[in-house]
């Protein structure tokens, strides 16, 4: 364990010199363990992703709020597909995010196990995409921000730096801003402390639909600047309420593959038997990340059930679980399939103990996920 935590803290001070190191960080983020599914999972993995994708473009919501509404031509990098696998090792998805973290982090777990990938030719063609898509432009964006609020005090904070020298690297002035450090001008353009107007906002926000931030909803809506992620695909893909449009929908579909692989969803206020069946079902916020506010419903008492609000409710498909050989310790796992548009570009798994990912546990965190 130890040679593979020397092993990638040389090759992230090699690759991305910017990336602050802190190795007692590093232990509760960062796994040295390796999850082994079955290729057939991942292959139905690959079909649900290609599928779910292009219900995605044909069914759009219509409550959707009126930011997500505005026609921009540009998609989103870095989805994530999170699966857990049931008995049978068939993958069922718990829910799709945006702004998902963790992609480098789980390419250079792979570079430390001695595996080489072409994840980041793919995350670098998706980011030229994009940008492609939104100008119309063959050449970078001349000034490129990497945005969250509170960057000091996120878990991830190193990634952000790490995704800062990768896009330098291709050629694209990049810098980490903290959103309260921007501004808009009088073009509606997005400008840096320095009065610099930003071309591209790689988004890391988890305020999707820009509630708290006047300006960035601003220039999104006008389009003086390219959001990638961006609450449009927030709201056809991410959005929790999509789960249950998309499983009734699969009901009536000739789309066998679709059926086994989602899990039972529906919103809370038309499951009449919710509290009564609480055992077996697990609640979810319509609008959340991380675990936040989610509750596995055998340990949800009658006061806090009675309090939810704009939840969804989902069949409790429990995650397997790994045992460490060395230590016997029993760990919980899912696996996270990172995204562009219908393609997986990188796979990837999150270890843990407890209820949820929360990364408390030292040995846990992403770790490598191997197909056999």
């Amino acid at each position: 364990m130890q040679s593979f935590y020397n092993t990638f803290i040389e090759k992230l001070k090699k690759q991305y010199p910017s990336a602050p190191v802190v190795k007692e960080h590093l232990l509760n983020c960062v796994s040295p363990f390796t999850i082994e599914i079955p290729a057939s999972a991942f292959s139905k993995m690959e079909t649900a992703v290609k599928t779910i994708y292009q219900w995605s473009r044909e069914n759009l919501p219509l409550d959707k709020p009126e930011i997500a509404k505005v026609k921009i031509k540009n998609e989103s990098v870095l989805m994530a597909y999170d699966f857990h696998l049931d008995e049978e090792n068939n993958p069922r998805l718990i829910e799709i995010n945006t702004n998902a973290s963790g992609f480098l982090v789980t390419d250079l777990i792979q570079k430390s196990h001695g595996i080489q990938t072409k994840a980041l030719e793919l995350l670098r063609e998706s980011f030229f995409k994009e940008w492609h898509l939104f100008s119309n432009s063959s050449t970078p964006p001349s000034y490129t921000a990497i945005v969250d609020e509170n960057i000091d005090m996120q878990k991830m904070k190193f990634e952000f730096f790490m995704y800062h020298d990768l896009m330098n690297n291709w050629g694209w002035n990049t810098k980490v801003l903290d959103v309260k450090n921007l501004k808009i001008n009088q073009k509606d353009k997005l400008i840096d402390p320095g009065h610099i107007e930003i071309d591209f906002i790689y988004n890391r926000l988890t305020d999707f639909y820009l509630k708290k931030f006047s300006l960035l909803k601003q220039a999104y809506e006008q389009q003086t600047s390219c959001f990638s992620p961006n609450p449009k695909e927030y709201s056809i893909l991410a959005y929790k309420k999509n789960l249950c449009l998309l499983y009734e929908d699969s009901k009536i579909s000739a789309d066998n593959l679709l059926q086994q692989i989602l899990i039972p969803s529906e919103l809370l206020d038309a499951r009449k038997d919710a509290w009564e069946n609480k055992k077996t079902l697990f609640f979810k916020p319509i609008e959340s990340y991380g675990g936040g506010g989610s509750y596995r419903g055998k340990s949800i008492t009658k006061k806090k059930f009675s309090e939810l609000e704009n939840y969804i409710v989902q069949e409790y498909i429990p995650p397997q679980t790994w045992k460490d050989p060395i230590n016997q310790d029993q760990w919980k796992f899912d696996i996270r399939a990172y995204v562009y548009q219908d393609q997986i570009q990188l796979l990837g798994g999150r270890i843990y103990k407890g209820q949820v990912t929360n990364f408390q546990n030292p040995l846990g965190g992403f770790c490598l996920v191997h197909t056999k």
